[in-house]
């Protein structure tokens, strides 16, 4: 993650320093709000795309991979998300769920739409898709592609889509 130093941020943003330490600790805990916020929105986009789509899950997920694309490939994002997926070391890493579990304002009301487990195992996937953008270098369209080749098997079942073969 790159180093920016509370001193580059008060000063973009023309604030006193003192106001930057009302609300943060540390440099980490502003980068993490955020970051948080940002998985707010694609949380609040996913739960009206299942409403749009009269509580259908599946056809929600079908959709998801624009959005995210979307959210991810915008210019002011791009490195936010870069930097979640690929630049946070160990400790970061350990920082970042801490703050997460602290701070979580979104997921409880999908739990309501789906059971945890189901969506757990989703939100793996999406992680694993967001990482490897960045890992592989995909651009938005090898994401879209990859999106729509994990959504298949995930609607259609591993073990039909493979049929017998021995992986």
């Amino acid at each position: 993650m790159k180093e920016v130093t509370v001193k580059e941020i008060v000063l973009d943003l023309e604030i006193p320093r003192g106001s930057f330490y009302q609300y943060f600790e540390s440099i980490n805990e502003a980068y993490f709000f955020v970051l948080d916020q940002e998985l707010i929105e694609i949380y609040e986009s996913f739960l009206n795309l299942v409403r749009e789509n009269d509580m259908n899950v599946m056809k929600a997920i079908e959709q998801f991979g624009e959005v995210v694309a979307d959210e991810i490939f915008t210019e002011k994002n791009y490195n936010l998300y870069r930097n979640r997926y690929i630049g946070l070391d160990v400790e970061l890493e350990r920082q970042w769920k801490l703050y997460r579990n602290n701070t979580m304002k979104y997921g409880q009301d999908i739990m309501s739409i789906a059971e945890k487990e189901k969506m757990t195992f989703i939100g793996g996937i999406m992680h694993s898709l967001v990482q490897r953008l960045f890992t592989e270098s995909w651009d938005r369209g090898a994401f879209l592609h990859h999106y729509e080749i994990y959504m298949h098997w995930i609607k259609r079942g591993i073990e039909e889509v493979f049929n017998g073969i021995a992986i």
